[in-house]
């Protein structure tokens, strides 16, 4: 991870977005646009501080009828959503869209002395952290075969990708992108896996299943090392959030129950 950018964290007012996915044995959200005002009283690439921790108060929905206040962020948040296709409602597409509506017309109305919206600065000096793909596999795993759901890996990434350059063109230019987790070891995947494909390992996840995890996070390191050598100012940081998800597995004793 780069260093430069655990240094930015603590010294900048940061509007960051979020854009994640619903995992199966978690309650995550496909699509998070999270503003923050506050400073970071500290900062940590394992966990993301909760707004308890930002001194800052919980996101408006971004399609919350009334009483709207974006001054402390917009959660453009969908369960169940995924990068692929493109038709499905509040695809990662959508999402995106949804957000450039977002950002030009909080633009619009700023100019005009709107309160409670989103200023060009704030856009500019955002954090979008990226967290999305595992819906991808775990529906891909449903009815392909393992070399038919590598095949398909490719086809998310490039959509993720589009979405990194839709954000990098409207301003933004610092990226935290999060691989995905160990997807044979939740607990849905677990009970519902077909009896033949049952192979685990030695913590007790499916295989296979983790194995294209894999896959799909070194495309998605890939990717990242890509866009650094193509955005000019950009800060993109990768994320092992599948290292530290396994590692609270695999080591579970130590950290105790839940």
């Amino acid at each position: 991870m780069s260093m430069e950018f655990c240094q930015l964290i603590p010294t900048i007012d940061m509007l960051i977005h979020k854009f994640i996915d619903a995992k199966a044995s978690t309650v995550k959200f496909e699509f998070l646009c999270q503003l923050v005002t506050h400073r970071y009283r500290q900062s940590s690439f394992r966990t993301f501080p909760k707004s308890e921790s930002l001194n800052s108060n919980y996101l408006t929905p971004y399609l919350e009828s009334s009483g709207q206040n974006f001054t402390n962020g917009a959660n453009f948040a969908i369960s169940g959503s995924s990068t692929l296709p493109r038709s499905v409602l509040f695809s990662l597409d959508v999402q995106i869209l949804q957000f450039n509506r977002f950002h030009n017309r909080s633009l619009e109305f700023v100019s005009k002395g709107v309160k409670y919206l989103v200023g060009d600065e704030d856009f500019k000096n955002a954090l979008y952290t990226i967290d999305i793909g595992q819906n991808d596999l775990s529906a891909a795993f449903g009815h392909l075969s393992f070399v038919q759901v590598t095949e398909q890996i490719p086809s998310f990434i490039s959509e993720i990708k589009d979405a990194i350059w839709s954000l990098y063109q409207h301003g933004g230019k610092n990226f935290w992108v999060h691989n995905t987790g160990p997807l044979g070891c939740l607990p849905q995947k677990l009970a519902t896996s077909n009896e033949n494909a049952r192979i685990f390992d030695k913590h007790g996840c499916l295989q296979s299943l983790n194995e294209g995890a894999q896959l799909f996070n070194e495309k998605l390191r890939e990717l990242c090392e890509q866009l650094r050598s193509e955005m000019k100012n950009a800060t993109i940081v990768y994320v092992d959030v599948y290292a530290i998800k396994y590692d609270l597995i695999a080591h579970s004793a130590i950290y105790g129950e839940y």
